[in-house]
């Protein structure tokens, strides 16, 4: 079993654009298979969407990483968007342990 410092199952929340969606789902089946228990987005903010729905949908997601012993960023060919960007900084504050599924590009901001 996959544990946590507590002797629990590890909990992991996915991070990424919407685009990847069916990523995730294949991602979450992958990290089950290995002990894992897995949050992710099941309900993205459209444009049209009720005007509070982003706002609701961050907050229930940073509730995730919190609950999570870490998050896995699905950065598909390496893409990292600014909503993804600002869960990473968020987990880092809490000190979660971030994993990405491709390696990470270098940006402006990290050289």
């Amino acid at each position: 079993m996959i544990s946590n410092k507590d002797g629990k199952r590890k909990v992991i929340t996915f991070c990424g654009s919407s685009r990847f969606h069916d990523l995730f789902h294949e991602l979450a089946s992958e990290y089950t298979r290995m002990g894992w228990i897995v949050l992710m987005p099941h309900c993205y903010y459209e444009n049209d969407s009720r005007p509070d729905l982003k706002d609701l949908l961050i907050e229930i997601h940073r509730d995730m990483i919190e609950m999570s012993d870490a998050i896995l960023v699905v950065n598909k060919d390496g893409y990292i968007g600014d909503s993804t960007k600002e869960e990473i900084k968020w987990a880092e504050a809490l000190h979660k342990e971030i994993k990405y599924y491709a390696t990470p590009l270098k940006t402006a901001e990290s050289t």
